[in-house]
């Protein structure tokens, strides 16, 4: 009897679910951290982390990686949407067209918008740092700060008013620079032109632009024949006499006074239309 009380108690023991293990803690953001690369590393953490929002505040975004991330976490059905301030976002490297490609709704900051820098909140998590997500930044530390829950309630309620305003954030198009092909884009200045029935023009090495006087072609430069005329006196011709010709000539042989009048002067260049027979120096 006391062997199956035993064996009943171990059976019973064992059938107990084992309970959970208890999870990891978070990890904390660090305080500061050392050049861009650093940074992105805490904001690609919290997104790739999101499961159901990712509100991005910033004047100015530049890095791709991030882009990128914003768009997978779109595919990943997670509410993804971007503020940008009014100044930077149509500057150099802006990702604006790219966020507009892959429909990630993007708007403008409003003026009353008062959370400065960038701010990131992901689900329950907000990030806050000292600086925009531009990867050509030179700046050697940012200054990380996770948000408290009055300062999420804060930024939620600010972020939802900004896209409830809906500032348009227009991507400016691409100027095309060079030569023109057809009617595409500002650079477009007439009807495209098959090359086989376009003429042959004969062009020189002088290319002219019409800001300076030259031919408008409706390319970068205008292409034609110089009509200005050389002025006059000025040699066409190089010497018949070299330098160095003239110094063998000038210099005495061996045992042979120099000539106390000096070496003869450098003869003039002869013009095209200069035919008369020169005297030949004795």
């Amino acid at each position: 009897m006391a062997f199956v009380l035993a064996a009943g108690a171990a059976y019973a023991a064992d059938s107990k679910e084992t309970p959970p293990e208890a999870a990891a803690p978070a990890e904390e953001i660090p305080a500061s951290v050392d050049g861009f690369p650093a940074a992105r590393v805490q904001i690609m953490n919290m997104i790739a982390g999101a499961k159901q929002k990712i509100w991005l505040s910033t004047d100015y975004l530049t890095d791709g990686d991030i882009v990128s991330g914003l768009y997978l976490a779109q595919y990943r059905h997670v509410n993804v949407q971007v503020l940008l301030g009014r100044l930077k976002a149509n500057s150099y490297m802006s990702r604006l067209n790219f966020l507009k490609e892959q429909n990630i709704p993007v708007f403008l900051k409003p003026k009353e918008f008062d959370v400065p820098y960038t701010a990131l909140a992901c689900d329950d998590k907000l990030l806050f740092m000292d600086g925009d997500l531009d990867f050509r930044a030179k700046v050697k530390k940012y200054n990380l700060r996770s948000g408290s829950a009055d300062d999420r309630a804060h930024f939620e309620a600010a972020f939802a008013k900004a896209t409830g305003d809906a500032i348009p954030a227009v991507a400016r198009p691409i100027p095309l620079v060079g030569r023109s092909h057809g009617n595409v884009g500002p650079a477009y200045s007439g009807p495209a032109v098959p090359r086989s029935s376009a003429p042959v023009e004969r062009r020189t090495s002088m290319r002219r632009s019409p800001d300076y006087g030259g031919e408008d072609t409706g390319a970068a430069y205008g292409y034609r024949y110089s009509d200005v005329k050389p002025p006059k006196g000025v040699p066409k011709k190089l010497p018949k006499e070299t330098i160095w010709q003239r110094r063998e000539r000038d210099t005495p042989a061996a045992g042979q006074a120099p000539d106390p009048a000096g070496p003869e002067p450098m003869r003039e260049a002869e013009s095209d239309t200069d035919n008369t027979p020169r005297e030949e120096t004795k």
